[in-house]
């Protein structure tokens, strides 16, 4: 592979993004959503040189004024790999890369010894390192700052603490980084990447009525809004994601249809008030990003043969299919 050129294509891409074996779905989804909305954003807060990979994050310094109390906290890793033994082969345990179809370069060699001729080609990749090494620099971070900047040991974030000890983490291994990685909330990944600019967050339940296929929840339906721009100030960003079964899923964006199948523009006050009268739940589409790419095995909406990870749904059945969303504001 090509050094420090660790992308696809000069930037990060959201095909790029493919979970592994670490249960850190909250993290990708959270890198997925910035990367739609703005890859060459994420890529100014890394920088790749002599075979490390360095990455602005940001920490919480409650000492400091409201306001400024995200401090930088720069990590840096080298461009090795976590691997683990299985059945005698060493196999990736992170999250896996993308390596280019075509080689950028190679070159041939040619040998005689023996009367026999050998010919060897060494050709140079491009591949998507940026995902595992900033999935790496993320473990080194928490190592440092706790889960999400926020502190460790008894300061570690309650939510995040209940999440693994529900899932048998001992004492010991909430203090270890790649084991912090397991779990957690999407919404409380984005001011780590934007310090004081991440504003507020939280989590809805997906309202829904029994039987009802036109009913749309007028709340997700304002956020849908707010993601594509409506009612923010200059500069402001909303981030949608969303769960089931306790995975972590990205919203890419919505299509919005009234009941006529044309598209709909509506102010936030509008959509509070009447968002069934002018909204269809059928006709109108979510598109949602499963962290594990290709390999995801979704049941609900559509995809296309190769779909990353990307499924279209009716607003209807993403109301059915996804109990909690979460959103962060930024700027």
């Amino acid at each position: 592979m090509i050094e420090d050129d660790i992308y696809l294509g000069k930037k990060p891409k959201t095909n790029d993004i493919i979970q592994g074996v670490i249960n850190d779905c909250y993290f990708l989804a959270a890198v997925t959503s910035i990367v739609n909305k703005d890859p060459v954003r994420l890529r100014k807060m890394m920088t790749s040189s002599g075979g490390t990979l360095t990455v602005n994050f940001h920490r919480l310094d409650s000492t400091k004024e409201p306001g400024q109390q995200w401090v930088l906290a720069p990590v840096t890793v080298d461009h090795s790999l976590l691997h683990v033994q299985v059945s005698g082969t060493a196999t990736p345990s992170v999250a896996e890369f993308r390596v280019g179809d075509e080689p950028k370069s190679a070159e041939w060699f040619a040998e005689v010894e023996d009367d026999v001729l050998s010919i060897t080609k060494e050709a140079a990749y491009e591949a998507a390192l940026w995902l595992p090494l900033l999935e790496k620099a993320y473990a080194k971070f928490q190592d440092q700052w706790g889960a999400y900047g926020e502190g460790k040991g008894e300061d570690l974030d309650a939510g995040k603490r209940a999440a693994m000890e529900a899932k048998g983490f001992s004492e010991e291994e909430l203090d270890i980084g790649y084991e912090l990685l397991n779990w957690g909330a999407t919404a409380k990944v984005y001011p780590m990447f934007f310090g004081d600019a991440a504003g507020d967050w939280g989590y809805h339940e997906t309202q829904t009525e029994s039987g009802n296929a036109d009913f749309v929840d007028p709340t997700l339906l304002e956020m849908l809004l707010q993601q594509q721009g409506v009612g923010l100030e200059e500069g402001q960003e909303v981030y949608l994601d969303t769960l089931t079964d306790g995975h972590a899923y990205s919203v890419l964006g919505a299509d919005l249809r009234d009941h006529q199948n044309q598209p709909v523009e509506m102010t936030l006050e509008e959509a509070s008030v009447d968002a069934g009268l002018r909204v269809s739940a059928q006709l109108s589409t979510i598109t949602v990003r499963n962290p594990y790419g290709q390999d995801s095995e979704d049941s609900f909406g559509t995809r296309e043969e190769e779909h990353n990870g990307v499924t279209m749904m009716s607003l209807d059945e993403f109301q059915r299919v996804f109990p909690v969303y979460g959103y962060s504001r930024v700027g």
